[in-house]
């Protein structure tokens, strides 16, 4: 699998994007940025997104790419029942954007979104075979887990963290690992269900404990007011991994 991290971080501005993740060009993890940071060439290869939660910065783009590849096939949506619903209700209501749902026609739209629960495997083109793991976040959350050809990746998306749960039914190739906010910041972590470096660092323990291995592990989401500090914080937890710990940043491509 070829990995594109479209976008790594918890905002946006000229040098840094939502977060988003691809898969061999045609499969997206989350959409915070999969039309700003992609070509319309690019955009119109994507045949499936799967969407960990409805916050903005992982759905900002949707309304985007459904609208750039109206003569496109249609994309499929895969997300959780309430996705869908604020989805629906707030953003596809024919006032802040179109039903495009049900453009060009209700037969052919340009997206089309699946309910996915927990749990659930799916396989969808390209190869992909995809599950749903329950992640703790302050909405309902999803994190995916990607087999493709004996090969696999885990994405977190948003989560506080306690993963051991789905450590124990999972043997990934690459984990895509959140950590927003810097440790100074832990009271805003456990608030908002976010991770910090030594949140990061517990993680990676019971995986661990749970595996007996450490797979590679690429940080993300990361709120770009406090990027200096994650790393600052993350540094000495990549040395003692020798490497196996990256941050991930925009554009960034690799090969799992």
């Amino acid at each position: 699998m070829k990995l594109k991290v479209v976008g790594a971080h918890q905002g946006e501005s000229r040098n840094c994007r939502f977060l988003c993740v691809l898969l061999d060009d045609v499969l997206a993890l989350d959409a915070g940025s999969i039309a700003s940071g992609l070509t319309l060439e690019e955009q119109e290869k994507v045949a499936t997104i799967f969407l960990s939660h409805y916050h903005f910065d992982h759905t900002k783009d949707v309304p985007v790419i459904a609208y750039n590849t109206l003569s496109s096939p249609t994309i499929n949506i895969y997300c959780l029942p309430v996705v869908k619903d604020v989805m629906l209700a707030h953003i596809f209501n024919e006032s802040i954007w179109p039903k495009l749902v049900e453009i060009p026609t209700p037969e052919k739209p340009s997206i089309v979104f699946i309910e996915m629960d927990h749990y659930q495997s799916i396989e969808v083109p390209g190869g992909f075979k995809v599950t749903a793991y329950p992640t703790i976040h302050s909405v309902p959350s999803i994190g995916f887990y990607v087999e493709k050809e004996g090969r696999s990746v885990f994405f977190t998306s948003d989560t506080g963290g306690h993963m051991g749960p789905i450590f124990e039914r999972i043997h990934p190739d690459l984990i895509v690992m959140e950590c927003t906010y810097p440790n100074r910041l832990e009271d805003w972590a456990v608030a908002f269900c976010h991770l910090t470096p030594d949140f990061v660092r517990r993680e990676v323990e019971e995986f661990r404990r749970i595996q007996g291995y450490v797979p590679r592990i690429l940080i993300a989401h990361m709120n770009p007011h406090y990027e200096a500090e994650i790393r600052a914080e993350l540094a000495p937890l990549i040395a003692e991994l020798d490497g196996l710990l990256e941050v991930s940043y925009e554009d960034m491509e690799v090969t799992i």
